[in-house]
């Protein structure tokens, strides 16, 4: 309600609208502040969500994702030495093709795997991971590549990347 009385509650509902016309894959984060009579109340509220694919269809003939890897391990690595690469496979082991919606990386990390890759069921597409130690702090590096696809049992896979940059 707009107006709630001494003692009472109301309740807030979020949610997004994502036209079909112009998806949005990939994480969404808000931070919303509650004002009281046009004064902050310095309440924050955050709202987070996917952005996937209405799922549709059999699940026996979904796509479906597996990645080789959990957790790449680049281990040591100096913060002025040069950019590392791991590899990894993302397969499809569905009945449809299996399409890359989002790939979300953090600071200094990246991959060859981009929105739109498309893969066969049955087939893999091996792609690699990069770390550029220069761009991180010294210490201990823990941190994902967050994929998004059209699997609709798991959307949203995590690829755990850690290093320990040195000077």
């Amino acid at each position: 309600p707009h107006t709630i009385a001494p003692g009472e509650q109301g309740e807030i509902d979020f949610g997004y609208l994502i036209p079909a016309q112009t998806p949005r894959y990939g994480t969404i984060r808000d931070a919303l502040e509650i004002f009281v009579d046009g004064k902050s109340d310095r309440t924050i509220l955050a709202a987070h969500g996917i952005g996937i694919d209405m799922p549709s269809g059999t699940k026996d003939r979904a796509a479906k994702a597996a990645i080789s890897e959990n957790m790449l391990k680049f281990g040591a690595v100096k913060h002025d030495g040069p950019i590392r690469h791991l590899p990894f496979e993302l397969r499809n082991t569905g009945g449809s093709d299996l399409i890359v919606r989002a790939v979300e990386c953090g600071e200094g990390i990246g991959t060859t795997l981009r929105p739109g890759t498309r893969i066969r069921p049955g087939e893999s597409f091996s792609a690699e991971a990069t770390l550029d130690p220069s761009q991180r702090d010294y210490g201990l590096l823990s941190d994902h590549i967050v994929l998004i696809a059209n699997d609709p049992e798991r959307p949203m896979r995590r690829l755990r990347i850690t290093a320990l940059v040195e000077q």
